[in-house]
């Protein structure tokens, strides 16, 4: 009988091998590739500054995907609230009745699609640093990875049939996928229930 060995890898090992790819590097990838996302980022999801500045409570980037859950929808509605249409106001045209909408829709497009393209950009931009294979891995053993990255192929010449990215891989064209802290009954609507405290002998 043959016995198969599967190895299942996430970001430790591609941290192992000196590759930049954890989620305080997507943040400083951010702050120089495109700083408006970065500061939504910041400013909607409370994320700390990756220059240094970590107020109390912020948002590690470490933990970026479960904060992706935590977007402050108040301080977004404050930030274009001045964008409201207003017609009592002596400067108002017919045009600024679309303008809260397109404005809060372009944040929700950087926020989307355009985070999604930026994490894309950010692991095809990763490099692989010359180096000797640091482990003793079997090439023709299966890959379950939870990396976005090649980097078995790169260092230690596994065929790409042998690894199931879950995630899917940035080089071969794969569709990302970025996870949350969203659970699936977050969306659902609650059972309509009437008032507590009300006697069936209630007269209207």
């Amino acid at each position: 009988m043959t016995i198969m060995r599967l190895y299942i890898i996430g970001n430790g090992f591609d941290l192992h091998h000196d590759l930049r790819t954890s989620y305080s590097d997507f943040g400083k990838f951010l702050n120089k590739r495109n700083i408006i996302l970065y500061d939504q980022l910041r400013d909607y999801f409370g994320f700390e500054d990756v220059a240094g500045y970590c107020p109390e409570g912020a948002q590690l980037w470490s933990d970026f995907e479960n904060s992706l859950a935590l977007l402050d929808a108040e301080t977004v509605y404050e930030a274009f609230r001045d964008s409201l249409a207003n017609p009592g106001a002596e400067s108002f045209r017919d045009r600024d009745w679309n303008t809260f909408a397109i404005e809060i829709g372009e944040v929700v497009e950087s926020l989307t699609d355009g985070l999604f393209g930026m994490f894309s950009n950010f692991f095809k931009a990763v490099e692989y640093p010359q180096q000797e294979a640091f482990l003793n891995i079997n090439p023709n053993a299966r890959f379950l990875s939870f990396n976005y990255t090649k980097t078995l192929q790169e260092y230690y010449d596994v065929p790409a049939s042998n690894v199931l990215h879950i995630h899917g891989e940035v080089s071969s064209g794969d569709e990302i996928i970025l996870g949350h802290g969203l659970e699936p009954d977050t969306f659902a609507q609650p059972e309509a229930k009437p008032p507590e405290g009300l006697s069936v002998s209630t007269v209207i």
